[in-house]
């Protein structure tokens, strides 16, 4: 109720129609989802693991979906007016993006509130408790397919931990490369999706919704189901429209990778980094799946 953060709430509500035309919009709004409410990641597989064989699989995706866009919107219902109330330029800080807004914006912002600390430390301790619910839920993931090929738990999460701080390393140090990051992987997720939309309808979309989801689900909205049919022909749809838009960022480099500092959103980057995770997998395939014991003991 502050001056100034009524503009936040129309800068947050006010639709530019012309945004619907951008190929990013759609991509960025795209991952956030499948990122932010773990579909893409397979936490799903992990959460299975430890859930009843009646666990109503329906309702709980429902729930997900639901509670991580209204944690979203609320959130954002009061960094975003504090903003602009608080700051003497508040669309250079919108426009530094998320890290800039939370790390370096709202931390100036804290600083020359009055009350400001204790604001700040309520602020990050929430953010960090949330940080930490997806990455225990991240690092299990780990953990689990490790412990399936016969590890401890102990070593797979050693193991999980090790990879994460090594790999997490680089966009730790530059935030160029934690942006090519975001994005690579970001739409990675996306493709996570497709392949389970391919599996799905393989096996059949009707025949998993008779079998395995109806049975043990209170709420009966088939629709959200077989909707995922038309999953594949939207990504298709986005991600062929992003490809086009990317390759004009780029005029006459779209294919080029490296650096990842300057080339951060081309497509040819993409194609790299996704191509060598594949080569490892597939090189590592034959003495994973050896090793593959399914155990699926809960210690």
């Amino acid at each position: 109720m502050i001056p100034g953060a009524i503009n936040g709430y129309e800068y947050m509500y006010h639709i530019d129609f012309g945004d619907f035309l951008k190929a990013k919009i759609w991509l960025n709004a795209f991952t956030q989802a499948a990122w932010s409410s773990g579909a893409g990641w397979g936490m799903f597989h992990v959460y299975f693991i430890y859930a009843s064989k009646d666990e109503d699989i329906e309702l709980n995706a429902f729930t997900v979906c639901f509670g991580d866009m209204v944690a979203a919107m609320l959130a954002a219902m009061v960094v975003i007016p504090a903003v602009f109330a608080l700051s003497s330029d508040p669309m250079s800080i919108m426009k530094s993006g998320a890290n800039g807004l939370t790390f370096v914006n709202l931390v100036n912002l804290f600083s020359h509130t009055t009350g400001g600390f204790i604001m700040a430390a309520m602020f990050f301790i929430a953010l960090f408790s949330a940080a930490l619910s997806s990455v225990i839920a991240m690092v299990e993931l780990g953990c689990r397919n490790l412990m399936d090929m016969g590890f401890s738990r102990a070593k797979g999460t050693l193991l999980t931990a090790a990879f994460f701080l090594i790999v997490g390393s680089y966009s730790a140090l530059d935030n160029r490369v934690f942006e090519n990051q975001d994005m690579v992987w970001g739409v990675a997720l996306l493709v996570v999706g497709l392949l389970y939309c391919i599996a799905a309808m393989k096996i059949g979309v009707e025949k998993l919704w008779v079998e395995d989801i109806k049975p043990c689900s209170d709420i009966h909205v088939k629709w959200m189901w077989t909707l995922i049919r038309f999953f594949p022909v939207v990504f298709t749809i986005v991600f062929g429209w992003w490809i086009w838009e990317a390759a004009s960022w780029y005029p006459g480099e779209w294919f080029k990778f490296w650096p990842i500092t300057k080339y951060q959103y081309t497509p040819g980057v993409m194609v790299v980094e996704w191509a060598l995770l594949f080569l490892i997998l597939f090189l590592l395939n034959g003495t994973m799946s050896k090793r593959l014991v399914h155990s699926n003991k809960v210690d």
